[in-house]
């Protein structure tokens, strides 16, 4: 799992997250750090931010559904 997270500065934070080894990211969430920080908070839940565009997904949907636990 890839996490991209827009700095106000403009420039991209990653942060890489491996399960059992995976060489290859199966997702990558994309967000402001505003908006990631409200998701993890859960101040903003994760299928709304979604919804709105301020969380992008690229992949494994269904990947991405079941990780849902880590998004709160």
């Amino acid at each position: 799992m890839n996490v991209e997270v827009g700095l106000p500065d403009g420039s991209t934070a990653a942060i890489k997250v491996v399960f059992n080894g995976a060489d290859s990211p199966s997702v990558t969430f994309k967000a402001a750090l505003e908006d990631w920080a409200k998701v993890q908070s859960g101040e903003l839940p994760g299928p709304m931010a979604f919804m709105q565009g301020k969380l992008k997904i690229d992949g494994d949907m269904g990947f991405a559904m079941a990780l849902g636990n880590l998004m709160a």
